[in-house]
């Protein structure tokens, strides 16, 4: 049987996808959100306020103690602000 270029296209695609499934993101770094009670405080503080602030805004997101991976395939490029104002599209 004949195999065409469109087939091994699409099974070097499958592969890709399944190497990629196999990657583990993890959802939390297992470290406290913050440091002291006054930082948790005003983590929380700035949170409130930026999401009452943009409320009205249905691009913009607000978020607080995410990981942010940001290099595809290498869960150890990671980092985790804070707080967090993005525009969505």
């Amino acid at each position: 049987m004949k195999k065409f270029k469109s087939h091994a296209k699409l099974n070097d695609m499958n592969t890709a996808l399944k190497n990629r499934a196999e990657i583990f993101y993890p959802e939390t770094d297992g470290k406290p959100m913050g440091e002291t009670d006054y930082h948790i405080q005003t983590i929380t503080y700035i949170f409130q306020t930026l999401s009452a602030f943009f409320s009205s805004a249905a691009d913009v997101k607000v978020l607080a103690d995410i990981m942010f991976y940001y290099d595809e395939g290498n869960p150890r490029k990671v980092f985790s602000p804070d707080v967090t104002v993005v525009r969505v599209k």
